[in-house]
């Protein structure tokens, strides 16, 4: 594991460590930056800091993603980050970006059609399997992507399988991703949750557009 992937994982554990004894602790208001901007969100009632083991399976969702500094990692208070479809969110903006500052309407016009290839899914694959010491496997069932003024969306059923104790689990996890920008930084705010069609997909885009509009900017 690369030194900056070692100290954005030890970034989520000491974030979500802070103030918890053990399992998840409530959420009070977060600040966070990306490159020179500051930023303030107090995380939906109901969801906390992960701590303990989910802190760990926080890190390892955090192992899967590289590319991205994870920002903010909130879970459904008192159900544990387990084998199966979890409730969580996730905010991360692009490292490769953190310094720029961005035009909202340049971004949404360059990805707004983006898809996700399979050279991505196995790459994903790859790095949460290598920080797990296990194989995992992460495919798309079902991929769309939209936008209005406020996200870019991309919706879908994640189709995740892995080895446990020498047997195979496989589940769905269903996601929404609104991509926004914000005093010219990209942030992108993902909402996990089991979901069986489009109804539960549709309900995680609007949560997680909700979140997007309460994160401000700090002077």
């Amino acid at each position: 594991m690369g030194q900056t992937q070692a100290m954005r994982i030890l970034s989520v554990l000491t974030i979500a460590m802070l103030g918890c004894v053990a399992g998840a602790c409530s959420a009070k208001p977060v600040n966070f930056a990306v490159g020179q901007a500051h930023f303030s969100l107090s995380p939906p009632e109901g969801y906390c800091l992960p701590s303990g083991e989910d802190a760990a399976a926080a890190a390892t969702v955090v192992a899967g993603d590289p590319a991205n500094n994870t920002l903010v990692f909130v879970m459904k208070c008192n159900e544990p980050i387990g084998i199966g479809a979890a409730d969580y969110t996730r905010i991360t903006s692009p490292l490769k970006l953190a310094d720029e500052k961005l035009s909202k309407d340049d971004v949404f016009k360059k990805l707004g059609n983006q898809t996700v290839s399979s050279g991505t899914l196995s790459k994903i694959s790859e790095n949460i399997s290598r920080a797990i010491s296990n194989d995992v496997s992460v495919g798309n069932k079902f991929y769309s992507v939209g936008q209005d003024d406020t996200c870019i969306f991309q919706v879908g059923l994640a189709s995740i399988s892995s080895t446990v104790h020498g047997n195979t689990v496989g589940y769905d996890q269903g996601f929404s991703t609104c991509t926004t920008v914000i005093s010219g930084k990209i942030i992108a705010i993902t909402r996990y949750g089991a979901a069986a069609g489009a109804d539960d997909l549709s309900k995680l885009s609007r949560e997680a557009k909700t979140i997007a509009t309460q994160i401000h900017a700090k002077d």
